[in-house]
């Protein structure tokens, strides 16, 4: 949560704008707040420190809070929001305070796994077979199906509306199969996440041994 006075909008924008080098500002409907729940985003930006730069792919600024997205790790995302909110502060002599303690995460990942959703849930393979056995003779040929996603979730009945999203893990659209490029999305930092998909992959090696 955010105390204190940004002034004249335009000219906030302009002043993180300069200060983080972003080359896409928010509309004046955004400005004046219109949309309340869409926020402002500012996108493409760059950090310089310690003889580093990292990359802003956007920073989103809501009535309850703030986002970064990078296309790093979550580890950037975060130093990034702590030196902006440094800036600000300074900047604009604001008063911070989290409504909740720590810092959301979420990070989008492509990875390769070792086997194949398919070879790593062997005993699926014949409901696969029977997907394509019984296809209607409409179709000229039967492909083969297999298992592509396998995700992670709660039971949304018994939880708010404000929870984590799915843990997802999908094969990557118009790559072959072969490759075992597989898309994750999850509710976690870089690490954690990697963490948790190398568990998932070690679990299911194990249980095939």
């Amino acid at each position: 949560m955010i105390g204190g006075d940004l002034g004249y909008l335009p000219d906030a924008s302009a002043a993180l704008a300069a200060q983080y080098g972003f080359q896409g500002l928010p509309t004046s409907a955004e400005l004046s707040g219109i949309e309340p729940n869409k926020g402002m985003t500012f996108r493409l930006g760059k950090l310089a420190l310690s003889g580093e730069i990292f990359t802003i792919d956007y920073f989103q600024v809501f009535r309850s809070g703030l986002s970064v997205a990078t296309h790093t790790n979550t580890k950037d995302s975060d130093l990034i929001l702590d030196h902006i909110l440094g800036w600000a502060r300074k900047q604009f002599k604001l008063e911070l305070e989290p409504i909740r303690p720590g810092t959301a995460h979420s990070s989008q990942l492509e990875i390769r796994l070792e086997k194949s959703l398919r070879d790593l849930f062997p005993f699926l393979s014949s409901v696969g077979a029977a997907m394509s056995d019984n296809l209607d003779e409409w179709w000229e040929i039967r492909p083969p199906y297999e298992l592509i996603n396998v995700n992670f979730w709660i039971d949304k009945t018994k939880y708010s509306n404000f929870a984590p999203q799915i843990f997802r893990l999908d094969r990557r659209e118009n790559v072959q199969f072969e490759q075992n490029v597989y898309y994750a999305e999850a509710s976690l930092s870089t690490d954690k996440h990697i963490e948790v998909l190398t568990l998932f992959e070690n679990a299911c090696l194990d249980a095939l041994k």
